[in-house]
C-alpha cells in the first residue's frame, strides 16, 4: 500500500519545521526531532540553517511506500547524497525524472517547481541535502566551471536543470566531508565558519566527480562500451522475447564469454538480470495503471508462478506488489 502525503502534511507530522518557517532570514535555526508515526514509520531529522544556506539530515525508517508531493520550491541550488536507501523524484519542469541509488549524488537548480518522490519501504534511507541560495552561489561560483557555467545560464533564465544526467558516485574524500558536517564539534559562529567550508569543500568535490562522470560519458566509446551499448539498446526493445546467449553473441558477432564480460564492466550486471529489471518495472507499469492483476501480469512477463514474480518484484523495489496502488 502507498501513502500519499503532501509537504504541508509532513510538516505538520514534524513539527518543528513550522518553528522554522519564520525563521528564513535569521543568522541560524538549528532543530532536531524523533517521531514515529504508526502508520508511516520512524523519522529523525535534522536540520541547520544560516542566511545563505541549509543542511537537512533525514533518516527514515518506513513502514509503507511513501509518495510526497512537494510544492512550489523556492529557488535554489540542491545538494543531494543518498548515504543508504532510495528515492526517485519528478519535477514538472524537469523533462528527465531522478533517481538516486545508495552511494550516489547529484546536483539541481529548481525554482517554483512542484515534485513527487517515491520512498520505498524496507531500508533505510539517509540523506544529507545542502541547499544553496542563488545569490550565494552566484557569488562563490565563476562561469571558468563548466558545471557552474550551466548553472549560472539557468539561474539567468530561471529554467531549473539537473547538473548530471548521470548520478556520481560518493566518494571515500566525499564521505569524510560528510562526516565533518554531521558530526560538527563547534557552536555559534565558530560552527558556521566551518559548516560553511565543508558545505564549499563538498561542492567543490561534487563538481570534480560530476565533471568527471560528463567527461567519462561524452569520450569517445571504445569498441568494448560500444559493444555494451548495442546490447543495451537491444535489451531495451526486446526484453519481452530475449534469445539465449548463444544467439545474442552471433547476433553481434562476438562470443558468450566477451558478450557477458563487456555488458557487465559497464553496467554493473549480467545481460539476464538487466532484462529481467527491465520486465519488472514493465510489470510494476502495468500494475499501476491497473490494467492486470499480479498473476496476470505474472504470466504475461513469463513466470511460472505468481509467488516467483512476488520474490523477484519484492527484491528489487523492496515491496511487494501486491502494495501497488492503481
Amino acid at each position: 500500500m502507498r501513502i500519499k502525503i503532501t509537504d504541508s502534511n509532513l510538516n505538520d507530522l514534524l513539527l518543528y519545521q513550522n518553528q522554522l518557517a519564520g525563521s528564513q532570514h535569521t543568522s541560524q535555526v538549528a532543530a532536531s526531532q524523533h517521531v514515529q508515526d504508526p502508520q508511516l514509520g520512524k523519522f529523525l531529522q535534522r536540520y541547520i540553517h544560516f542566511e545563505h544556506f541549509n543542511i537537512a539530515q533525514l533518516c527514515w525508517q518506513l513502514d509503507q511506500e511513501l509518495e510526497l508531493q512537494t510544492d512550489r520550491l523556492e529557488a535554489g541550488i540542491s545538494m543531494n547524497f543518498m548515504l543508504s536507501g532510495g528515492i526517485y523524484s519528478e519535477f514538472e519542469a524537469l523533462p528527465q525524472p531522478i533517481r538516486l541509488k545508495p552511494m550516489e549524488h547529484n546536483l539541481l537548480f529548481t525554482c517554483d517547481s512542484s515534485g513527487t518522490h517515491l520512498f520505498p519501504t524496507g531500508t533505510l534511507l539517509h540523506n544529507l541535502h545542502v541547499s544553496l541560495s542563488t545569490e550565494y552561489f552566484k557569488s562563490i561560483c565563476t562561469e571558468e566551471f563548466r558545471l557552474s557555467d550551466l548553472l549560472l545560464n539557468s539561474i539567468e533564465r530561471q529554467s531549473p536543470i539537473l547538473a548530471s544526467a548521470h548520478n556520481g558516485n560518493i566518494t571515500s574524500h566525499m564521505l569524510q566531508t560528510i562526516k565533518g558536517i554531521l558530526e560538527c564539534p563547534f557552536e555559534g559562529a565558530v560552527q558556521k565558519l566551518y559548516l560553511e567550508g565543508k558545505v564549499l569543500e563538498l561542492l567543490a568535490l561534487q563538481f570534480e566527480n560530476l565533471q568527471s562522470t560528463k567527461e567519462r560519458e561524452t569520450r569517445v566509446l571504445s569498441k568494448d562500451t560500444a559493444l555494451a551499448e548495442e546490447i543495451r539498446l537491444y535489451l531495451e526493445q526486446h526484453y519481452m522475447e530475449l534469445a539465449s546467449l548463444q544467439q545474442l553473441a552471433k547476433m553481434f558477432g562476438t562470443n558468450e564469454y566477451k558478450l557477458k564480460k563487456v555488458f557487465r564492466e559497464r553496467f554493473g550486471r549480467g545481460v539476464f538480470t538487466y532484462a529481467q529489471e527491465l520486465r519488472l518495472v514493465h510489470g510494476l507499469d502495468l500494475l499501476t495503471s491497473g490494467e492486470k492483476n499480479v498473476a496476470q501480469v505474472a504470466e504475461l512477463l513469463g513466470y511460472s508462478h505468481a509467488n516467483h514474480f512476488t520474490t523477484a518484484f519484492r527484491k528489487h523495489f523492496g515491496y511487494p506488489p501486491s502494495r501497488v496502488r492503481k
